[in-house]
């Protein structure tokens, strides 16, 4: 299946924040096809201090960049279709919702998606005797991934980074089942499991609020925001 992986920077971690940057890249089962999207957004909404500090995109930076509705329908015609893969998606799938809905009434990302994964709770499943955190960071740390590669939060760098994650963490998996979620077998599982003594990283305020999300409701996820089948282990 076409998937598409991507991430957001907003202006907050608020109901109404707005998309100030989005990234995406297209793969097939893992592998880049070289089909990228990479846009900014002027939100015409003031940033909160704490993501200016986190992704270093202020209000006067974006000022001329296009409203997210010019670029709506572009955005659409690249993510329909495809299996939506990002980290803590519930999150990112909220504020193109809510972006969406000036464009088009009732929009729900979910309906053009061929099929949703969130490798935050896909690393749960896989890692959760290894390792208690599941942000970008830790598994960067997990996997040996150089830290230099993620100097601040950008969109395009963390979609880059996700999916070398995605495929350290799919090794072995057999993606030409039905879906992710209906078959990873307890010897892939296994074969994944490494020796990796993890370095104590600092995480984001967005992915501290996945984590308490994620284990309030283990071992199935109940956000209402998204219904995905349980991991068969």
């Amino acid at each position: 299946m076409r998937q598409v992986f991507f991430d957001t920077e907003t202006t907050g971690l608020k109901d109404d924040s707005k998309i100030v940057e989005i990234a995406a890249i297209e793969a097939n089962n893992g592998v880049p096809t070289g089909r990228r999207l990479h846009m900014f957004f002027n939100p015409q909404q003031p940033m909160d201090d704490e993501v200016i500090a986190i992704h270093g995109l202020t209000s006067d930076r974006l000022k001329n960049e296009p409203l997210f509705k010019e670029k709506a329908s572009e955005m659409k015609k690249f993510l329909a279709g495809a299996e939506l893969v990002a980290h803590n998606i519930a999150y990112d799938i909220g504020r193109l919702n809510y972006e969406f809905s000036f464009v088009e009434e009732g929009f729900d990302v979910r309906a053009i998606a061929g099929k949703i994964t969130d490798t935050y709770e896909v690393a749960g499943r896989l890692l959760s005797k290894k390792i208690k955190r599941f942000s970008l960071d830790n598994l960067m740390a997990y996997y040996k991934i150089s830290k230099d590669r993620r100097p601040r939060h950008e969109a395009m760098l963390d979609t880059e980074i996700l999916l070398d994650v995605y495929n350290f963490m799919l090794e072995g998996i057999d993606l030409s089942k039905p879906g992710l979620e209906e078959d990873i077998p307890r010897s892939a599982v296994q074969r994944l499991e490494k020796k990796v003594s993890l370095a104590r990283v600092e995480i984001s305020a967005k992915e501290e609020s996945a984590e308490k999300v994620f284990f309030e409701n283990w071992p199935s996820s109940k956000n209402p925001a998204i219904t995905k089948k349980r991991l068969s282990l």
